[in-house]
């Protein structure tokens, strides 16, 4: 038997970053470490470096989605993980697809921070809204991102309920941008319920400390846990990453993703 195929896996659409600190490769390291299989489909290719990224070009839909339905049509796939998404033809592309496998577990970072900046692409986020939003399951976000996905809402609690009208599941609502002597994240879910996490704060910022965190909830999620339990055990997996960052440039660590060899 191909051993390949006796690890769950998860179909992962990200950006790919020059530096392997973020995007694709941060889910492919984060996956592994886990025992998933990361299928990748870059969704644009970055320019950057440990710093901060100062271009990029999306990749053509057409491209995005004959390999992710090849991806789909061949391999078992137990959760979609969606970061990066590149242009409003890749949400549309997208879309479709999501909306023929109803059944796969859908697991969404925004990453919404830079495109403004460096996508001239005005309706990518209102197209995530529209197009991307009600199909997911569970989203992990921070404020920034939070509130530009719904900017109609003018509370933490509002803007959960807006997801969770559209379809949402579950949220997770990081805090790594707020000041304090712990990172705290609250983890909602459309029943009204709310658990708070407290983690250690690190005096540094990181590269890739975001996709990591998903895509170790949709790992966990792949072998068999429900939301709750995979976010939980995605925030120890990327606690236990950051304390063993790694400094491959001049700019941002990156977390260590096997921090256990």
């Amino acid at each position: 038997m191909n051993e390949s195929r006796e690890l769950p896996v998860i179909l992962s659409f990200n950006h790919h970053d020059p530096t392997g600190s973020s995007g694709i490769q941060a889910d492919i390291e984060t996956l592994s470490a886990l025992g998933c299989h990361c299928a990748a489909i870059p969704t644009k290719l970055n320019v950057q470096d440990t710093c901060k990224p100062t271009d990029d070009y999306p990749v053509e839909s057409s491209c995005v989605i004959s390999q992710a339905r090849a991806v789909l049509e061949d391999m078992p796939v137990s959760v979609i993980k969606l970061g990066s998404l590149g242009s409003e033809e890749n949400v549309q592309a997208i879309h479709s697809l999501l909306t023929d496998y109803p059944d796969i577990t859908v697991v969404f970072d925004p990453s919404i921070r830079g495109y403004d900046a460096l996508s001239d692409n005005d309706g990518l986020v209102t197209s995530i809204k529209e197009l991307i939003i009600p199909l997911c399951n569970l989203v992990m976000a921070n404020k920034v991102e939070l509130r530009a996905l719904t900017a109609e809402a003018d509370s933490t609690t509002a803007s959960a309920r807006q997801l969770f009208n559209s379809g949402v599941s579950w949220l997770l609502l990081t805090g790594s941008q707020d000041r304090g002597e712990k990172v705290t994240n609250y983890l909602y879910h459309d029943t009204g319920d709310c658990r708070e996490f407290a983690f250690q704060r690190f005096d540094r910022k990181f590269l890739g400390a975001g996709c990591t965190l998903s895509a170790a909830a949709a790992g966990f999620i792949a072998h068999g846990g429900d939301a709750q339990e995979a976010c939980f055990s995605a925030q120890n997996f990327i606690t236990k990453a950051l304390q063993k960052s790694q400094q491959t440039g001049m700019g941002k660590p990156k977390p260590n993703r096997f921090f256990n060899l």
